[in-house]
């Protein structure tokens, strides 16, 4: 399966520090592997977790500027 493409970190920025974390709890998270310690929506899939991650930032986004 072809996962869709990581948005940068709504913290930092960067986009080459994203990956996907999975948890003894089965959870997984996107998060950022720079010290501003992101770490995004979890889900119990790599996809859901990429999918919720990417709206996260979309909405980040929208917010920072007036559209929430």
């Amino acid at each position: 399966m072809t996962y869709p493409k990581i948005k940068p970190c709504p913290k930092c920025g960067q986009s080459d520090t994203m990956e996907v974390y999975k948890y003894e709890n089965g959870w997984q998270h996107v998060e950022c592997e720079m010290d501003c310690g992101y770490m995004g929506p979890g889900s119990g899939s790599i996809l859901g977790a990429i999918r919720n991650h990417n709206e996260h930032v979309l909405s980040v986004a929208q917010a920072d500027a007036g559209g929430a």
